[in-house]
């Protein structure tokens, strides 16, 4: 996650970060304040639900970024063909 964090502060200039939108904007502000949190915490079902919220809000802050670089390109998941 880190990483990914690196990545957008090296590769995005303001004029790309403009033509964002608002949502993609405010999920990429959380993306730092995520990658900080402590990974040691206890094992309870709320822990794990509140794991499970934060994995979805990076995933799809992830296809939200891909989905607005690549319009017209809806095919964010895919399966890779079956080998035979």
């Amino acid at each position: 996650m880190q990483g990914f964090n690196e990545v957008i502060d090296d590769v995005v200039d303001d004029e790309t970060r403009k033509r964002w939108s608002q949502a993609l904007c405010e999920a990429l502000d959380d993306m730092p304040a995520i990658a900080g949190i402590e990974a040691d915490i206890d094992d309870s079902p709320e822990n794990e639900n509140d794991l499970f919220a934060l994995t979805e809000h990076v995933r799809m802050t992830a296809m939200l970024l891909y989905t607005e670089q690549h319009p017209g390109q809806p095919q964010v998941e895919q399966a890779d063909a079956p080998t035979h």
